[in-house]
């Protein structure tokens, strides 16, 4: 017989089992889920130290809590709090990832994009959006963390020493990391609780990544240059002439002459050469614009400009010429030292090539005063072959108007290119002028033995003097090139897509020797020796807009040159416009005076006075040969000058890496014209209307690695919380989440107060230890339900310290009821004792 009664063996108090009676427990049979600790907490029988055990001597008030034990949903075991962090932190999770997706896909075409990258907020609203998604994430970890505990509690999950510390996080908690501590206790394994030690780590791991999102996606960052705001501006665009003074301005002599001090940038529309003719080297339509601006950073950053600029025609039209009575002459240039001396051909030129924009009526040459009745071009040519591996180069400049119409209107210069293919020093050369120590192009010359067309080159043979090389020839190539060079000031659309940066001669230590690499690149020139009119961005360049006529005449706004009037000895007075300042820089013999352009031809004013020379020789620079006086009887016409050796050198590297004559010559133009215009910018003094924008440097995301870690972070976070609300929502009935009384109450019960009443000073650690020491008391193990060896009336279950407990609803749906989960020797058996009464 057992008493309505059980005694404690915490306390050694009796407490009454309520009207069911006391129960008896059985060792291997009669339990078929598990064990009840007691009777529930708000049963109406017997006595209890429960608040609200009974309602007797309670106010009418007092008893009517009884109304709160009821059955809730889902939603209503969920706080106002509760709630509003689940779906407020869902859509700033959605936002958040929303936005991030925004930042990393859109560019600065979307104006809030441009706005936030320019204003330099973009590093700051990534850290901001970072913050939201974290404290998001945070928050309902911390929820589900709630939701984990309730789950453990009311499936029986938790061990008995950690109870209270369980039951607590229902109502509050700092998220997952301390449950995920308690989980880990080795005696939770084989009770089949992985899958919930899975999500509780899982959870934790995501809230401990996700503190790392701020890093994550700011180390995506990089520096890049994003187009800002388009800015208005009265500009100085270019420099006013005054046709009664032309020469005002500041001219540092020939462009030819002088080391360029830097390869600007420029902005370019070109047209691939139409045609097949293998004896014509043509570049196509090509015209560079150079921009109105002195500082460096704002050509290396100019994104777009509207405006006025100077643009160039830098066509070349390279053919095999047409010679009549072609000669070539011993040249010696000081009569005190005759072994020193040139070579010098003369010869009447045409073409019988043409291109789009040629003029086919034009004869070149000059009228030698000394060769009666014909018109001859005289050129030097190199005295001797390069024995480095060079060409034996020069480019003769005709003083008179070419046959190429540049897109201006106007008709351009022409060159004779010579070039000392083979052969030996030019003593050896017999123009029947071997012992005259004043020779000159005034000689009878030499004719070449055979002419042959290669290309562009038409190849003349000439005969030696010397009998000690008379089986060698000595051959000299020569192309006619037609020019469309001028200039002219008219409004254009530039563009560029990236910013970029001007570049310059390298020296290689190895070879000793200066390389132009980036420099062709600039200008078009391929890796195998091609040339391209696009690939801006790789060239470094921009884009020039396509104008309907390039003609100033045609354009609105356009700066047409002013006419003025120069005379010269023995010639009529000639009109026109005044020559293009970048033109005239670019001869020979430099800019003695502003020329103009014939008012009756409408071609270009030939601003050459005679026809010079200059050799591409690349040690010696700066050197100029002034025209020959030929013994008192006149000028003859003929002049040379050795460049600068970064022009030799350019066009040398040019040609050696398989581009033709054409594209050599148009490269050294726009290089001659861009050292002209930016060494004249400082005078610029009339002032146009322009609009330009500039990149402006700035973090923008341009990895994707923490992007998509956060991605993936984020949806773990989210696929985990759906599935602890979903367990939730169906294997919980009694546990309301953030209510802190609720949570006090569940777990009230005559086997915990027994254990409350030790321990108010203890550390949990000592609370296990009281645990373990009333199990070693009372004679149970830990393998199977209580054997009451010492004390047959103590059918109070005690809890010993690994036991599994948890909660459950009681059997009148007012109440919980403390319930523990007893091991198995062999396998893990969920029991309920039923209670047997006297």
């Amino acid at each position: 017989m057992v008493k309505n009664s059980v005694t404690d063996p915490y306390t050694g108090q009796s407490h009454g089992l309520g009207q069911a009676g006391a129960s008896e427990y059985t060792s291997s049979h009669g339990c078929e889920e598990e064990t009840p600790l007691t009777s529930s907490n708000t049963d109406q029988g017997g006595s209890s130290n429960g608040p609200f055990a009974t309602s007797q001597g309670l106010s009418k008030k007092t008893s009517e809590v009884d109304q709160f034990y009821v059955w809730h949903s889902a939603a209503q075991r969920l706080s106002l709090w509760t709630r509003i962090i689940l779906v407020g932190g869902l859509v700033a999770i959605l936002a958040s990832i929303g936005f991030l997706v925004f930042l990393w896909v859109f560019t600065a075409d979307n104006s809030l994009w441009h706005r936030l990258a320019t204003s330099g907020w973009m590093a700051r609203t990534i850290t901001l959006t970072a913050l939201t998604l974290r404290t998001a994430i945070t928050l309902q970890a911390a929820v589900a963390t709630s939701m984990l505990a309730a789950i453990l509690l009311e499936r029986r999950q938790v061990l008995a020493y950690q109870l209270t510390q369980v039951s607590a996080l229902r109502n509050a908690n700092t998220g997952p990391l301390g449950l995920a501590k308690l989980c880990l206790e080795p005696q939770y394994i084989g009770w089949g609780t992985v899958w919930w030690q899975l999500i509780i780590l899982i959870l934790a791991l995501t809230i401990v990544l996700s503190q790392f999102t701020s890093t994550a996606l700011v180390g995506d960052l990089q520096s890049s240059s994003i187009p800002g705001d388009q800015a208005n501006a009265t500009w100085p665009t270019n420099m006013m002439i005054d046709p009664e003074n032309p020469n005002h301005r500041l001219f540092r002599g020939s462009s030819w002459l002088q080391k360029p001090y830097l390869y600007p940038v420029f902005a370019e529309y070109g047209e691939p050469a139409l045609g097949d003719d293998n004896s014509i080297s043509d570049t196509g339509h090509l015209l560079r614009a150079f921009l109105p601006f002195k500082d460096q950073q704002t050509r290396y950053n100019l994104h777009t400009y509207s405006g006025l600029a100077t643009v160039i025609d830098a066509r070349v039209v390279c053919m095999r010429p047409q010679l009549l009575n072609p000669r070539l002459h011993r040249v010696i240039a000081d009569p005190a030292n005759p072994s020193y001396g040139y070579l010098a051909l003369t010869a009447a030129v045409s073409t019988s090539g043409s291109v789009d924009g040629f003029n086919e009526n034009v004869t070149l040459g000059r009228t030698f005063p000394f060769i009666v009745g014909t018109s001859y071009v005289g050129c030097f040519s190199q005295p001797y072959p390069d024995s480095t591996g060079y060409w034996g180069l020069s480019i003769c400049q005709i003083n008179q108007p070419g046959g190429l119409f540049s897109a201006f209107g106007q008709m351009g210069h022409s060159y004779m290119v010579l070039n000392l293919t083979s052969g030996r020093d030019w003593n050896v050369v017999d123009d029947g002028s071997a012992d005259d120590p004043t020779a000159n192009i005034t000689s009878a010359g030499m004719k070449p033995t055979s002419l042959s067309g290669r290309g562009e080159w038409l190849d003349l043979d000439f005969p030696v003097l010397d009998p000690d090389y008379a089986n060698d020839k000595y051959r000299l190539s020569v192309s006619i090139c037609y020019t469309g060079y001028d200039s002219a000031d008219i409004p254009v659309k530039v563009l560029s897509t990236v910013n970029r940066t001007e570049p310059g001669p390298t020296f290689d230590t190895k070879t000793n020797q200066y390389r132009f690499d980036r420099i062709r690149a600039q200008l078009g020139q391929q890796p195998n020796g091609d040339w391209s009119f696009t690939d801006f961005t790789d060239r470094g360049i921009m884009k020039l807009e396509k104008l309907d006529s390039w003609n100033p005449k045609d354009i609105k706004g356009a700066q047409e040159r002013p006419w003025g009037e120069a005379e010269f000895p023995g010639l009529r007075l000639l009109r026109g416009p005044i020559l293009s300042p970048l033109v005239n820089a670019a001869k020979f013999e430099g800019p003695g005076f502003i020329g103009t352009e014939f008012d009756d031809t409408s071609a270009a004013m030939t601003s050459p006075i005679s026809n010079y020379s200059a050799l591409l020789n690349v040690l010696n620079s700066g050197n100029k040969f002034y025209a020959q006086d030929c013994s008192g009887r006149g000028q003859c016409g003929l002049g040379f000058i050795v460049p600068d050796p970064f022009h030799s050198l350019l066009m040398q590297e040019i040609l050696l890496n398989g581009g033709d004559i054409a594209h050599a010559l148009s490269s050294i133009i726009t290089v001659l014209s861009g050292s002209a215009y930016y060494d004249q910018i400082f005078q610029f003094d009339k002032e146009t209307p322009i609009a330009r924008d500039i990149f402006i440097p700035t973090l923008v995301p341009r990895l994707y690695r923490g992007f998509f870690a956060v991605i993936v972070v984020t949806a773990i976070h989210l696929i985990n919380l759906f599935i602890v609300i979903l367990v939730f929502s169906r294997k919980t009935s009694i546990s309301r989440i953030g209510e802190a009384w609720q949570n006090l109450a569940q777990l009230w019960d005559p086997a915990v107060e027994g254990i409350i009443s030790k321990i108010a000073l203890a550390s949990d650690n000592e609370v296990r230890e009281v645990m373990n020491q009333a199990a070693a008391d009372s004679g149970e193990d830990d393998s199977g339900p209580p054997r009451l060896k010492k004390d047959p009336e103590a059918l109070v279950p005690h809890l010993g310290p690994y036991d599994r407990v948890g909660i459950m609803l009681s059997e009148d749906r007012r109440g919980t009821r403390l319930v523990v989960r007893y091991r198995d020797s062999k396998a893990i058996i969920l029991r309920e004792c039923k209670q047997r009464s006297t």
